[in-house]
C-alpha cells in the first residue's frame, strides 16, 4: 500500500505517554507502521518537548519505542519556498500559524 498517513506530534508521541490515548493508538495499530511516516519537524517538536521535560524516563521511552520506528521526511528547498510565501502572507494579515504545524504539513505537500 505504501505511505498513507502522516501523524502529527500529538499522535506520534502517544506511545511514550504515561497513559496513551486508546482512541489514537488503536487506529495507529490498524493503519500499521508501514503506512506511516513523520515529518522532520514532528521529530524536532518531540525532541524539544523531551528536552523541556528533562525526564530520563521519557527520553528512555522515546529511544526504545519511537527512535527509527517510522521513516522521516526531510525538509526540502521546495517546501521552504512554499512555507515562506504562506507565512509571509499570514504575517502581513496578522494571522500567523504555529511554525512547527505549518512546516510539518507543507513538507509533505512538497513531496
Amino acid at each position: 500500500m505504501g505511505i498513507t498517513h502522516l501523524p502529527d506530534t500529538s499522535v506520534y508521541s502517544q506511545p511514550i505517554k504515561k497513559i496513551p490515548l486508546k482512541t489514537v493508538t488503536d487506529p495507529w495499530k490498524t493503519i500499521g507502521d508501514r503506512n506511516l511516516c513523520i515529518s522532520i519537524f514532528c521529530d524536532t517538536e518531540l525532541l524539544q518537548g523531551l528536552e523541556m521535560k528533562k525526564s530520563n524516563n521519557f527520553w528512555n521511552a522515546c529511544n526504545s519505542i519511537l527512535k527509527d520506528s517510522l521513516p522521516v521526511v526531510d525538509f526540502t528547498m521546495e517546501a521552504a519556498k512554499i512555507y515562506v510565501k504562506i507565512q509571509a502572507n499570514c504575517v502581513k494579515r496578522g494571522r500567523t500559524r504555529p511554525v512547527f504545524d505549518l512546516l510539518t504539513h507543507l513538507n509533505i505537500f512538497a513531496h
